[in-house]
């Protein structure tokens, strides 16, 4: 080969594009040769094991030969999917099992374990953060969702909600109405109808802002449903009354004059309405009521309330501390007047 076509083949290995890059021009050219057949070689091997992994990827998805699919033919596929069906469906029929035997022990109308507790929850209406009421007289977007909220809680109440015969009867005020025992008779019960002019100013009939347009707010208390529970007076009376006063003697002071409205014209809530036979049974219940109304409390001062049942266990729960809270209730009321207040400065 002349000196001219050894420069050319060189030139063509040493070049940019191939892995031989001459460093020392002053190295043996043999052995530079060398290396760079070397690294050619390096090159091919890798491509072709590339190629031969790609072509192992492609049987073992497929193998035409064998027939076989990710390496198991299709009664191999057949078999080990019939066991997991089998091993699944078995684990889920005692899954079942268990539930449905769990199910059998648990009765359909009532729960099977109640705890005893001496008092239960007194509940009230509207429902505000931290117990909070506040708002001003002359502006009617301050109380509006308090009217509101009390509005959609006597909706249930209306009239024309009790008109089914079968479902709501006029009951007079007595003792408690027993039904049967609800372990061994499953029948519907009947409920006592709720007149919502038992509330008086409070009912929505004649104010629909329920005493806020015009700085007597009304609070609608409840006490929570018990299945089987009859509450306790303290005298021998047909109702549990129901009492609100300042916190302090300086909240007692600012309150001022508290009005009741209860069902037949009582300060709490008759017997006549319980027990209580679950939703089930007695899906028409309407727990009575009892509307509270304050009706001169003083303005821009945060009054502290609190309204408890006069049961005969009140006194007993609140000398426990984990009972304390049981049939009472506290609420910050905080009547303002901002069209008086500017009225007066002018």
């Amino acid at each position: 080969m002349s000196s001219q076509g050894r420069r050319a083949s060189h030139h063509v290995r040493g070049s940019s594009s191939t892995p031989c890059i001459r460093i020392n021009p002053q190295v043996d050219r043999q052995r530079d040769r060398s290396l760079c057949d070397k690294n050619w070689t390096g090159l091919i091997m890798t491509g072709h094991k590339k190629q031969q992994r790609i072509a192992d990827l492609k049987i073992f998805l497929w193998n035409p030969n064998t027939k076989e699919f990710l390496g198991r033919t299709s009664n191999s596929w057949g078999k080990i999917i019939l066991f997991y069906v089998i091993l699944y469906a078995f684990l889920a029929g005692i899954l079942m099992g268990t539930i449905s035997v769990m199910l059998s022990t648990v009765p359909e109308n009532f729960p099977k374990w109640r705890d005893r507790i001496p008092l239960p929850g007194l509940t009230m209406r509207p429902q505000v953060y931290k117990m909070q009421v506040a708002f001003d007289v002359s502006n009617s977007d301050s109380y509006k969702d308090y009217t509101q909220e009390i509005h959609n809680f006597l909706f249930p109440y209306n009239a024309n909600n009790q008109t089914n015969n079968q479902v709501y009867i006029d009951c007079s005020e007595n003792k408690p109405r027993f039904q049967s025992n609800i372990m061994h008779d499953t029948r519907k019960r009947t409920s006592c109808r709720f007149d919502l002019k038992w509330l008086g100013p409070c009912s929505g009939d004649s104010d629909l802002t329920y005493g806020y347009g015009n700085g007597k707010p009304c609070t609608i208390l409840k006490i929570n449903k018990i299945i089987e529970y009859i509450p306790i007076p303290i005298s021998k009376q047909h109702f549990v009354g129901v009492h609100c006063e300042g916190v302090s003697n300086e909240d007692k002071d600012s309150l001022g004059v508290v009005e009741y409205y209860g069902p037949f014209n009582r300060k709490g809530f008759p017997l006549v309405f319980y027990p209580y036979y679950g939703n089930k049974l007695h899906s028409g219940y309407l727990p009575p009521i009892v509307a509270v109304q304050f009706i001169n409390a003083k303005q821009n001062v945060q009054i502290r309330v609190k309204c408890h049942l006069l049961h005969k266990d009140a006194e007993k729960s609140s000398a426990s501390d984990r009972d304390r809270h049981l049939g009472r209730v506290e609420l910050r009321l905080t009547v303002s007047n901002t069209s008086a207040v500017e009225g007066g400065r002018k």
